[in-house]
């Protein structure tokens, strides 16, 4: 078992342990008097002796050893005080020099906005204490490699961004990168894509969502946005969000604008340009609660027989979309080559290909 005692408790411990040696120390010499003094046999008298000079000298050892571990241990909670005491200094010099800088400004066309900048950071140092923080720009990925970095327990994500961002955009390259080499280190991830059957169709793009799913070493599973009620949906116009180790929610607000077309849901258009920015709730914050159970609904939502494995889930994902294009077309064989479907028939026959190659290795 993990032994739970502070370096205080340890103290005390250690403190009574070395007057329990200095007791029995104090006992041996009695014992070795007595049997001197007292009509003994020599070979007992002379075990005895023995005895008692292994005993003292392991006591000394001990009392060696444990005399080494209080030293460090005074160093240690000494560094972590002076450590403590440091932040604090540094803390203080701070709030001085945001006081001391307020009062500088004086000029009365500044005044307005001296008392708005102000206000705006203690808005922002309140937010912070309720477990809420925005991250925007260039710290919305350092947050997130830094999370990834420090390897957390696990991750659960739902993306609802444009597929091609993790082809087009570096970053997020980098980042479905450092998400294998999180999983590979032994962080559970688990992401949940929201996508339409049609965005699927394009080879390039089923390729690329093939790719995530067989080869990133996380649970990859894709709910069909139809499936999706409109008022859940609405929540995840942002991008998505994510959670880590069931503590902290990274919830997305770059790709999407927040209001759609009342007879057109399907209508969303990327901001433009694309600022990456995002909230983060922290336990207890009364939001986090809110993405836990839109997980577990959205997770409800993925077919049992495609949580089995990366495999099962691709071939969900594959019979999916082909049951999609029999139900608008017919069967591949039935459809019309034009020039407009020519492109459609041949994505077709690449998906069962695909289909039957998936098949064929799970055989």
């Amino acid at each position: 078992m993990p032994n739970n005692a502070s370096p205080s408790t340890s103290f005390v411990s250690s403190r009574s342990f070395i007057s329990l040696v200095a007791a029995a120390e104090l006992a041996a010499t009695f014992i070795a008097a007595f049997v001197a003094r007292a009509n003994v046999d020599p070979r007992i008298s002379a075990a005895v002796t023995i005895c008692i000079s292994l005993g003292g000298t392991l006591m000394t050892l001990t009392g060696i050893a444990i005399q080494l571990r209080l030293d460090a241990i005074v160093r240690n909670e000494s560094n972590t005080l002076i450590a403590r005491i440091d932040d604090e200094t540094r803390h203080l010099r701070h709030a001085l020099s945001l006081f001391n800088t307020y009062h500088q400004v004086s000029h009365e066309d500044l005044l307005k906005y001296r008392d708005d900048a102000l206000k705006s950071a203690l808005n922002t140092l309140n937010d912070l204490t309720r477990g809420q923080a925005e991250v925007e720009g260039s710290e919305y990925y350092s947050w997130l490699n830094r999370k990834m970095k420090s390897r957390p327990r696990t991750v659960r994500a739902v993306s609802f961004r444009p597929l091609s961002v993790y082809a087009d955009d570096p970053r997020e390259a980098n980042w479905a990168l450092a998400n294998t080499q999180a999983a590979e280190a032994g962080t559970k991830i688990s992401r949940i894509f929201i996508l339409d059957h049609s965005v699927l169709v394009p080879t390039k793009a089923r390729s690329l969502l093939t790719h995530l799913v067989l080869n990133s070493r996380t649970s990859a599973f894709v709910v069909w946005r139809s499936r999706v009620h409109q008022g859940l949906l609405k929540q995840l116009f942002g991008g998505g969000f994510s959670i880590y180790d069931d503590d902290v929610v990274f919830y997305d607000r770059s790709y999407f604008q927040l209001e759609i077309g009342v007879n057109d849901p399907a209508g969303l258009q990327p901001q433009s340009p694309i600022i990456p920015r995002a909230t983060m709730y922290c336990k207890p914050h009364p939001e986090y609660q809110k993405y836990e159970t839109m997980f577990e609904e959205l997770e409800d939502l993925v077919p049992h027989a495609a949580k089995t494995g990366p495999k099962a889930s691709c071939a969900n994902i594959l019979s999916a979309i082909d049951g999609y294009l029999t139900t608008a077309h017919g069967s591949l064989e039935d459809l019309v080559e034009t020039p407009e479907t020519a492109l459609l028939k041949k994505d077709w026959i690449a998906l069962k290909a695909e289909i039957t190659g998936l098949n064929a290795a799970n055989a």
